[in-house]
C-alpha cells in the first residue's frame, strides 16, 4: 500500500463469524485473509458476544495492535465510527473477512482512489471478497449535502444506486469474470467453501488472474450443490396452454408424494445453507390435494429462504391462510402467468381468472405476500404489453417479462427476439437447478420433457446420489461439448434465483 498508511476498518458480521466456525478449514481462510490485510491501524467491528476465539487468537498474533471497535448496526455507521477515531482522510474498508484477496490489485486500485481523490472506489467485475474498498471522509459529507441515507444498504450498494452524486472510482480489471458469479466474500457456507477450493488448487500464490486457470482446468470447482430446486407438485392442470410443452408431451397423471417430498426436504435439511425451491412444472400445482399443507411444510423450513409459487391464478383464493403468515410474507413469492387479456382464452385455453386476481389484490394489500404477473415475450401478444403492464399494476402486482421458452425445439418458436448470446457458455440450471417430478424422477433438467435422459427416481436411489451425476455432465459442458438436447437449448443463459 502507499507510504502514508491508511487506518484500516474490518467488518465481520454475524452470518460470516458463524460460516468460518463451522468450517473445517476455517483457522487457514482466516489467517491468510488477515495475513493479507496491509499495514495500517486496524479496526475491527465484530459482535461480541459471537467474535469466534480463533480469529481473535490469530488477530492476536498477526496483527497485535488492532483495536477492537463498539458493534456497529450498519457499514456506513462503522465507517463514521473509524474516521471519528482518526485524522486520515482515506481508510481501507473490508466489509467481511476476505481470504482470497489480491494484494496487488488492491494496492492497483489505491493509487486510482488516491489519483483521483475519490470519495470511494472499489472494483466493478471482480468477485465480492478480492478488493477491499477506499473511502475519503468527505463522502460523508456529500451523503449529508445531498440529504441521502444508506439505511442499512451496504455501501458499495448504496454508491451504486446513487452514483451520480458522488466522485466514484469504479475500477475495471480485465478479465472479466462476472458470467460466472463468483462470490469470496465468507457471506455464505458456499462462498466460503468456494473460496477453500480455489485456495487448494491455486497454491499460496492466489491472484484474481487466476481463476480463469482454475475453472478451465478443475471446472467442477464451481459446482458444490443444487441451489434451486423446482418441484412439480401435480401434473393436473385445468388450463390447456398452448405455448404449453403438455401439448406435444403429456404427462402421466400423478400427485407428489408425501414419501417423496420428505426425501426432497431430507436432502435440503442436509445442505450447508439455505436453498430456493419452486412449485411449478407441467401442472397446476395449487391442485395438488394437499397443497395447503405442503405449502405449510415449506414455508417451515429453516433450510429453505424462498418458495415461489407459479400458479395460472385460478386458485388464489385458497392461499388466504397463508396472508397474515410471517413466513410467507418473508419467504413466498406469487407468480401469476397472465400472457394476454384479449386472447386470454386462445392463448390459455380456460377462462380470465378475474375474480381471483381482484381477490388476492384485495388481500395483499394488507398483507405483504410478494406477488409477480408474468408475461411471455411472444408474438402473439405484442400489442398488449402496455395494458398488460397496466392491468399489473392497478393491481399491485409486480410485472415480469418471461422469456419464451420452445423447450429445445419441441413446441414451435414464438419469442418476439433473439436474445442467445453469440457465445455459448455452460448451462447455469445444470450448475445450480434440480428438476423433480411429480413421480419422483430426477430430470436431468426442465427441458427433457419427455424424460429421455431421467437421471433416477427418488422413490429408489437417493438425491445425494442422483446429484453427483451431475459433475460429468457439468464437465462436459465446460468442455464445450453439448449433447443433442444441450445443443438445441437456448434457455442456458437463464438464471433462477
Amino acid at each position: 500500500m502507499s507510504e502514508n498508511k491508511k487506518p484500516i476498518l474490518l467488518r465481520i458480521p454475524l452470518q460470516v463469524l458463524q460460516n468460518y466456525a463451522a468450517h473445517p478449514e476455517a483457522e487457514k481462510l482466516a489467517k491468510r485473509a488477515i495475513q493479507h490485510i496491509p499495514q495500517g491501524t486496524l479496526y475491527v467491528d465484530a459482535p461480541e458476544e459471537y467474535f469466534w476465539p480463533v480469529i481473535q487468537n490469530l488477530l492476536d498474533s498477526i496483527k497485535p495492535d488492532w483495536n477492537k471497535i463498539p458493534e456497529q448496526e450498519t457499514e456506513a455507521l462503522a465507517v463514521r465510527y473509524v474516521f471519528a477515531q482518526t485524522q486520515s482522510e482515506s481508510l481501507i474498508f473490508f466489509p467481511s473477512l476476505y481470504p482470497l484477496q489480491d494484494t496487488a490489485l488492491s494496492q492497483k486500485l489505491e493509487a486510482i482512489h488516491d489519483k483521483y481523490i475519490a470519495e470511494i472506489s472499489f472494483v466493478e467485475n471482480a468477485p465480492e471478497g478480492i478488493c477491499p474498498l477506499f473511502i475519503h471522509k468527505d463522502f460523508f459529507t456529500t451523503m449529508e449535502e445531498e440529504n441521502l441515507n444508506p439505511g442499512t444498504l451496504s455501501l458499495r450498494e448504496f454508491t451504486e444506486k446513487n452514483i451520480n452524486q458522488f466522485q466514484v472510482e469504479v475500477h475495471f480489471e480485465d478479465p472479466d469474470y462476472r458470467i460466472l458469479r463468483l462470490d469470496f466474500s465468507g457471506s455464505s457456507v458456499d462462498s466460503l467453501e468456494l473460496s477453500h477450493r480455489f485456495l487448494k488448487k491455486a497454491g499460496g500464490d492466489w491472484n484474481y488472474s487466476q481463476i480463469d486457470n482454475a475453472v478451465k482446468s478443475f471446472p467442477e470447482i464451481l459446482l458444490s450443490r443444487p441451489w434451486y430446486f423446482e418441484i412439480e407438485l401435480s401434473t393436473a392442470c385445468n388450463y390447456s396452454c398452448n405455448f404449453c410443452p403438455r401439448t406435444v408431451a403429456m404427462p402421466q397423471p400423478a400427485h407428489l408424494s408425501t414419501e417423496i417430498l420428505d426425501s426432497i426436504l431430507s436432502y435440503i435439511d442436509s445442505l450447508p445453507d439455505a436453498a430456493a425451491v419452486a412449485l411449478g412444472g407441467l401442472g397446476e400445482p395449487m391442485q395438488h390435494p394437499q397443497f395447503n399443507a405442503i405449502l405449510e411444510n415449506l414455508l417451515g423450513q429453516n433450510k429453505i429462504h424462498t418458495v415461489v409459487l407459479e400458479t395460472n391464478g385460478q386458485f388464489l383464493p385458497a392461499l388466504k391462510p397463508f396472508a397474515q403468515s410471517f413466513e410467507a410474507q418473508k419467504k413466498l413469492h406469487v407468480i401469476i402467468n397472465v400472457n394476454s387479456l384479449e386472447k386470454y382464452g386462445e392463448l390459455h385455453g380456460g377462462q380470465f381468472p378475474e375474480e381471483q386476481l381482484k381477490a388476492w389484490a384485495a388481500i395483499i394489500r394488507e398483507n405483504p405476500i410478494k406477488t409477480y404477473m408474468q408475461v411471455l415475450k411472444i408474438t402473439d401478444n405484442e400489442e398488449e404489453i402496455d395494458s398488460l403492464y397496466n392491468f399489473a399494476d392497478q393491481h399491485g402486482f409486480e410485472f415480469l417479462f418471461q422469456k419464451y421458452n420452445n423447450y429445445a425445439g419441441l413446441i414451435p418458436q414464438r419469442r418476439v427476439s433473439d436474445m442467445t448470446p453469440l457465445e455459448r457458455t455452460a448451462c447455469w440450471h445444470l450448475r445450480r437447478d434440480l428438476f423433480i417430478r411429480a413421480n419422483g424422477d430426477v430430470a436431468f433438467c426442465k427441458q427433457d420433457v419427455q424424460g429421455a435422459r431421467t437421471r433416477g427416481n427418488l422413490l429408489q436411489i437417493s438425491l445425494s446420489h442422483l446429484y453427483s451425476k451431475i459433475e460429468q455432465d457439468w464437465k462436459q459442458h465446460a468442455k464445450g461439448n453439448y449433447n443433442d438436447l444441450c445443443a438445441a437449448c437456448d434457455e442456458y443463459y437463464t438464471f433462477n434465483l
